[in-house]
């Protein structure tokens, strides 16, 4: 995976995302996957495209549901992919399903 996309485990998730004290308030976009889930596959090169396009304004994070089960459980994730948008611990939005580039920067554009 890309060296632009934070991993995230229950174990660091509190610390990279919640008590983030970042200058810029970035906003996190937090990919909730698996390895088994096809459509989750289909998002790495989108996503990986979209943390270059709107570094301005966000760090996109990936974290593996089956490895991290307390934080998967803790954000009620039913259905993957998911992704959050998170600011200062507050969640602003979330989808579910297999996004198009297309629609993801559509909707990312609303934040910039």
């Amino acid at each position: 995976m890309s060296r632009i996309i934070v991993q995230l485990t229950d174990s660091n998730f509190k610390e990279i995302v919640l008590n983030s004290v970042n200058q810029e308030s970035k906003l996190f976009l937090v990919d909730f996957w698996a390895e088994w889930c096809n459509p989750c596959k289909v998002m790495i090169p989108i996503l990986e495209d979209i943390a270059v396009e709107f570094d301005d304004i966000l760090k996109v994070a990936k974290l593996n549901i089956d490895e991290n089960p307390v934080t998967t459980k803790n954000y009620g994730i039913r259905s993957i992919p998911t992704l959050l948008l998170i600011r200062h611990g507050t969640v602003l939005s979330t989808k579910v399903g297999l996004l198009s580039k297309q629609k993801l920067q559509e909707f990312l554009k609303m934040y910039r």
